[in-house]
């Protein structure tokens, strides 16, 4: 959670209802100009300037406090700080730039269009510098003679001759002090207005906004004597000041530097650019973000063996086992055969064999050897089989054994080999924190499979991105310069009133202000949306190729881009609207013009009349309507290119085009009507927008003409300093492994082998055994049964063939089973 601290200007005595009310009933009639008829508004002003910014923070932190934080994983406390703390600058750093900039959005409109704000001086006089009359105009409906009234340009005025000595529509920089003036009488008995207190501090500007932006507030600090003096020139009526101490209970400002970064001294601007706050005060808990998170699990890595030490022992001992009865197995049959192919009667051999009957010879006799050796093979001894069983018997169940050891190890071997091959082997390989060279090299041969973890997961972008934005080149040209503009408009005459309605040397210095500004904006704008995202973190916990690093990127940077122009858009968008929603008039008397009717005098008000312009456009319908610029004079009127007039200056500058800035012999006509003596250079067209591009299409695109954009990898993966890169691979077949796991079991095999076979032989030859014994009684009785039959039967017919002598037992018994010997039982 953020906390704000607002200035203590915004919690002062200054900005109640009890102070303003004094203000308001302390006005003085001796100057529409002097501070006590001023100081209302501006403290007013001062007051909405802090229930806006309380507002506009509160709004804004609600909805930040709404937005979700997302995470993968449960982040540790560091980087979860560091994280949130990376977030909640970026935000109060935003709001404070989309407050500043909506102010001075504010006063570029205000300057531009210079609207006509109502009576400064509180009484029910009318100065005489604000409006003026024309010559009555007949109208035709009724024959009714009106008057219309026009307004003169406002300034700041000499303090000493109270003369206006600063026009605001062409200088926005108007300003003089904030004065209190004493009325009294001259040599000659008539009434005059002199300075009588300067106010320490405070200004007056072209506006209340202006007056209260120049000013500060040091008047109002207990380190100064100025409010007293103040009390002394501020006069209810109804009062008795001598004997109430009616001040007594306003408290003056203190200034602790400890506690605020706004001296007394500061200007108003530079506070209300601030947000008009001290500081942010976040509180982070991360035991509610853990319990947020709620994980269900947590797991570690750790770089182990994949075999402990005593794993390696035993796996070492069943493998010496195994390669030891391979080797009493193999060696000897090895030794013989070798003596046997290398005797001396081979070598004494004068003629010498062709290798296809040597070859021949071997193998028959390695056939001869196999077979021979496969015959008397035997690895029991005759104690397997007991002491029942002759020596003759025992050792052909030795054999016997022998065999099914050999084809029951064969068996499992080949099956456990083949389990083996075709069992897929995961198979991680790791590198410890590996250049940014070997990354690439392993990435190459490796592709996707390659893996790095960052050691540092979050890091902001501007540690590895750059971005520039490329402005048209009308916004940073001389065409925008103050320099340009002042020595343009030397030639002007102050009172812009003179000049026709329509002539366009009224209009040109608030176009120009108004591109001044645009481009200061839009500039100001855009840097704010980049700086904002280079401070916004990019989280990775895993190192990005640089494939994906630029992907990525362009994704974040595109939608940077594309909502760069947004918020400017909207703030020129909403004073537009409530410009046209109010219908402000202007002091140019473009858009509305005050029409007294002089037949009745008792009419106290002044009704307004739309200004119409080209294709039956009024301003009381819509705020756009324009019409071609030209400069007039009385005997010549010449046009100005692409740039148009309308209802305000600033409506009408965002229709017109910047073709006279890119033309020679509209420039030549600027420098004729206005008297510039120096040469004008045009533009040159290398931008992408079009000549004939409205202001309006252009401000759309903040003049962004182009961006530059610069993506270091190397930082990026310096700022991830992976701390291992590892692939992942199948393996299907790995002779070593295969082999080394074979000869691991094989020692148990043998063992288990060994002891499981003489058993099966021992059932297996019980049971022939007891098969066998059983064979022979039945032999016995059928042997007697047999000659049972042959007495029996002496009277059977002689078609019957008599019985062979060798016939088998089986065969005899089939003979019993004729039905003529149906009558004979047989027991056992």
């Amino acid at each position: 959670m953020r906390v704000v601290r607002m200035t203590h200007l915004c919690s002062s005595d200054f900005i109640t209802d009890e102070w303003l009310e004094i203000l308001r009933k302390g006005y003085a009639a001796e100057s529409d100009i002097d501070w006590r008829n001023q100081a209302l508004s501006q403290f007013r002003l001062l007051s909405s300037f802090c229930q806006f910014s309380n507002q506009t923070m509160y709004d804004a932190r609600r909805r930040f406090l709404v937005e979700s934080f997302v995470t993968s994983n449960a982040l540790t406390e560091n980087d979860f700080k560091t994280q949130i703390n990376v977030i909640l600058d970026e935000f109060s750093r935003s709001t404070t730039v989309y407050f500043d900039l909506l102010v001075k959005t504010t006063r570029l409109w205000m300057q531009v269009d210079q609207p006509y704000m109502g009576l400064i001086h509180q009484g029910s006089a009318l100065p005489e510098s604000d409006l003026f009359l024309t010559a009555s105009i007949n109208n035709e409906t009724d024959d009714m003679k009106t008057i219309q009234i026009k307004f003169t340009m406002s300034g700041t005025r000499d303090i000493n001759t109270t003369n206006i000595n600063c026009i605001c529509a062409t200088n926005p920089h108007c300003r003089s002090p904030a004065t209190i003036f004493d009325s009294g009488l001259s040599y000659n008995d008539t009434s005059i207005v002199r300075p009588g207190y300067v106010v320490p501090g405070f200004s007056t500007g072209c506006s209340s906004l202006e007056s209260l932006r120049l000013s500060t507030l040091e008047c109002l600090y207990s380190t100064s004597h100025c409010f007293s003096i103040l009390t002394e020139y501020i006069r209810i009526p109804g009062i008795n000041y001598n004997e109430n101490p009616f001040w007594s209970h306003f408290r003056l400002l203190i200034y602790n530097s400890q506690l605020s970064q706004f001296p007394p001294d500061i200007s108003i601007s530079f506070i209300i650019s601030k947000l008009m706050t001290e500081r942010w005060d976040s509180t982070i808990s991360y035991e509610q973000f853990y319990q947020s998170c709620a994980p269900n699990h947590c797991s570690y890595s750790d770089r182990i063996h994949t075999k402990t030490g005593f794993e390696i022992i035993i796996t070492l001992i069943s493998m010496i086992s195994g390669v030891r009865i391979l080797f009493r197995l193999l060696i000897p049959i090895l030794i013989k055969f070798i003596i046997r192919l290398f005797t001396k009667n081979r070598q004494r051999q004068q003629v010498r064999m062709k290798l296809y009957d040597r070859l021949k010879l071997i193998v028959q006799k390695l056939k001869k050897l196999m077979s021979t050796i496969v015959i008397n093979l035997n690895f029991f001894p005759s104690r397997h089989f007991g002491n029942n069983v002759n020596q003759a018997t025992a050792k052909r169940l030795s054999q016997w054994t022998t065999r099914l050891y050999i084809f029951l190890l064969i068996i499992i071997v080949i099956i456990l080999a083949l389990y083996s091959i075709a069992q897929p082997q995961v198979m991680t390989k790791i590198f410890n924190k590996p250049s940014l060279n070997i990354y690439n090299h392993l990435k190459q041969e490796y592709k996707d499979t390659l893996k790095c973890s960052c050691t540092s997961i979050a890091s902001t972008y501007n540690q590895f991105v750059n971005i520039t934005a490329k402005f048209h080149q009308i916004c940073t040209s001389h065409f925008v310069s103050d320099e340009w503009r002042n020595n343009l408009i030397v030639g002007h005459v102050a009172n812009l009133s003179i000049y026709t309605e329509r002539d366009y040397r009224r209009f040109l210095s608030a176009h120009l202000q108004f591109l001044q500004g645009l481009c200061y904006l839009s500039i100001q704008s855009v840097n704010s949306s980049i700086n904002q995202f280079l401070s916004s973190l990019f989280i990775t916990a895993q190192l990005l190729s640089f494939e994906d690093f630029n992907i990525r990127l362009e994704l974040v940077i595109n939608e940077t881009k594309t909502n760069a122009p947004i918020i400017f858009n909207r703030l020129l968008s909403l004073i537009r609207i409530v410009n046209d929603g109010n219908a402000f008039l202007t002091r140019y008397g473009t858009n509305f013009n005050y029409i007294l009717k002089l037949n009745d005098f008792y009419y106290t008000y002044a009704w307004t009349r739309a200004v119409i312009y080209d294709k039956n456009c009024s301003c009381g319908l819509l705020s756009n309507c324009t019409t071609q610029a030209y400069f007039i004079e009385s005997n010549s009127t010449d046009e100005v290119k692409g740039l148009r007039i309308g209802c305000t200056p600033s409506e009408s500058f965002l229709q017109s085009t910047l073709e006279c800035f890119y033309d020679q012999l509209c420039l030549n006509l600027i420098q004729k009507y206005t008297n510039y003596t120096q040469t004008i250079i045009p533009l040159n067209q290398t931008t992408r927008f079009l000549m004939n591009i409205t202001i309006n299409e252009m401000i759309k695109n903040v003049f962004v003409d182009d961006w530059e954009i610069f993506m270091s990898y190397s930082s990026y993966f310096n700022k991830c300093s992976p701390s291992m890169c590892s692939y992942t691979y199948v393996k299907q077949f790995n002779l070593f492994n295969t082999i080394t796991f074979l000869l691991s079991v094989q020692g148990g095999l043998i063992i288990i082998l060994k002891w499981i076979c003489p058993h099966i032989i021992r059932v297996l030859f019980t049971i022939y055994q007891y098969r066998k014994k059983r064979n022979v009684v039945v032999h016995t009785i059928s042997s007697i049964e047999i000659t049972s039959i042959e007495n029996a039967n002496d009277n059977i017919p002689s078609r019957i063939p008599p019985m062979k002598s060798q016939s088998t037992t089986n065969e005899l018994i089939e003979v019993t089973a004729v039905p003529p010997i149906r009558f004979i039982t047989c027991k056992y």
